[in-house]
């Protein structure tokens, strides 16, 4: 087993530009179930079906950060695919749109939460959703 990954040296990035006061993000990976059980079969039958990736980031809200936070928010409004988006596991290994197998492939923000409280501070939440494969780099 080799060492676990410590989540103090996770981060997301836009290519090489660090998206700033980010505290966590999720990636998740999923196969659509074909259902091809027909009539008389007593166990389900399901095969695999189309791929596709959706993530989160959360954070501290931040529209200083022109180069992250900013960018990502005016990419959501106008509905612009981002290419470049890197999820860093730690501090060489990360996940991104796969465009070498597919040069179409990205991700485009699907939603963005902003939230106060008079006894916190503001937070963000960002919802990407993937469009064509994702791999480990």
């Amino acid at each position: 087993m080799g060492d676990p990954l410590l989540g103090r040296f996770a981060s997301f990035k836009l290519n090489t530009t660090l998206v700033e006061n980010l505290g966590k993000w999720s990636l998740d990976i999923k196969t659509d179930e074909i259902d091809v059980s027909v009539f008389g079969t007593t166990w389900g039958r399901t095969l695999p079906g189309m791929q596709k990736w959706t993530a989160t980031i959360e954070g501290f809200y931040d529209p200083a950060d022109t180069n992250g936070q900013l960018l990502m928010q005016n990419d959501m409004i106008a509905g612009t695919k981002i290419t470049d988006s890197r999820f860093y596991v730690n501090s060489n290994s990360y996940w991104a749109p796969d465009t070498v197998a597919d040069t179409n492939a990205g991700a485009y923000i699907s939603g963005l939460s902003i939230n106060t409280d008079k006894a916190g501070v503001a937070a963000v939440t960002m919802n990407i959703v993937g469009y064509g494969k994702i791999k480990l780099n």
